[in-house]
């Protein structure tokens, strides 16, 4: 596999109002690896229900332009920009999506010690990210 290549850009003006609305950091990038190019937006993000605390979670997005990220180029790009953070790529019900991007994969932060946990027990050993 390429080396990445991750160069920042200006954040599109709708998320810098909806980060600022919600008082949390997030970033745009350009990611370039193996000949293709992905747009990367990052931020953290209040996840909750009704009548409980947000839980600020990490949330990047990698979209290609007319195909869809690999998960090579997936966990290349995630484990560059927040390494050591664990991180799901989510499936829920179809009745439970909340946009399609055809060309867009979403991985989550996540906090789940007893997932986790069994990861760490189950890991192959390679050198951590």
């Amino acid at each position: 596999m390429s080396e990445l290549e991750l160069m920042e850009r200006e954040t599109p003006a709708f998320l810098r109002h909806a980060w600022e609305e919600a008082r949390t950091e997030g970033a745009a990038y350009e990611a370039r690896v193996d000949a293709l190019t992905y747009s990367v937006l990052i931020g953290r993000e209040p996840v909750h229900l009704p009548n409980n605390p947000p839980d600020l979670r990490w949330h990047i997005s990698v979209a290609g332009k007319n195909y869809l990220p690999t998960w090579a180029h997936l966990t290349q790009i995630v484990h560059r920009l927040r390494p050591g953070v664990t991180f799901c790529v989510g499936i829920p019900p179809k009745s439970h999506w909340i946009n399609l991007h055809k060309f867009t994969l979403h991985a989550w932060e996540i906090h789940d010690d007893n997932l986790t946990g069994s990861w760490r027990d189950q890991r192959r050993g390679d050198t951590p990210t």
